[in-house]
């Protein structure tokens, strides 16, 4: 298996303003609203970019920043790096957690899933664990996914969820995963391991836990800082620490 090169991901943050937003102002001591906001740009733990609103649907504008649904001025967006794509901060922790599982999902399909088991623990009380599972991608006829919940007594949310793969034998070749559709791999020293381990012993169950570290440090008054200049941050630090995953993995005979 012959794995891309590390390289380290940054943040990339957007703005979108409008026109008069550019506009040098009296008030602010002849600076505009955009000027404001780039002496905060040290408040971000990665590159900001501010681009005019009415300039988004410009092909040269569209090529760099691909944006989520309806475009909304004076929101903060954080690209996720795999899909190249720019959504609200509030979604970003959800979607990027959803990214890198359905990537692992991927390498356990690859290397022959008859089944996988994934049961989610959250320990803040809500039911995002189970949001994550509702909006996994399946575009492989046959499988079925199964979601439920329940509340236990140590203020958790467990949710219990699993995908069948009929007929998925496969030839199993380490050269699958050069793709660079395999973006996280590259880091993830444990998914190679499962990898490693499917190729060489031809093992027909796995089982793999995963905790959740939510490793982006936002300065406390980030979005206090933001809302003073009308800008909407909704990034919530920590939301999606202390989830665990705990797969449990069935392959077809080789």
């Amino acid at each position: 298996m012959c794995l891309r090169g590390l390289t380290n991901e940054k943040l990339h943050f957007l703005i979108l303003l409008d026109d008069e937003d550019f506009l040098k102002n009296t008030w602010y001591c002849n600076n505009s609203h955009k000027d404001l906001i780039m002496k905060k740009k040290k408040t971000f733990p990665g590159k900001l970019n501010i681009i005019n609103y009415d300039d988004i649907d410009k092909p040269n504008i569209m090529k760099d920043y691909i944006i989520e649904s309806n475009p909304v001025p004076r929101e903060v967006y954080i690209k996720l790096p795999k899909e190249n794509l720019y959504v609200l901060s509030e979604k970003f922790a959800q979607k990027y957690l959803l990214s890198r599982h359905s990537e692992l999902k991927n390498i356990f399909e690859k290397l022959g899933a008859k089944s996988i088991e994934w049961k989610m623990k959250h320990n803040n009380g809500t039911s995002d664990a189970v949001n994550l599972d509702m909006e996994v991608n399946v575009n492989q006829i046959g499988v079925m996914v199964g979601v439920d919940l329940e509340e236990s007594s140590d203020n958790s949310n467990k949710a219990y969820s699993k995908m069948t793969f009929p007929n998925n034998k496969v030839q199993l070749d380490e050269k699958i995963f050069d793709d660079p559709s395999f973006y996280y791999l590259s880091k993830e020293y444990e998914w190679q391991n499962i990898i490693q381990s499917r190729i060489h012993s031809r093992n027909s169950e796995y089982e793999f836990f995963y905790k959740n570290t939510d490793s982006y440090n936002f300065k406390s008054d980030m979005s206090s800082k933001l809302k003073l200049l009308n800008i909407n941050f909704g990034y919530e630090t920590n939301k999606y620490n202390n989830l665990e995953i705990h797969y449990i993995v069935k392959y077809w005979d080789t």
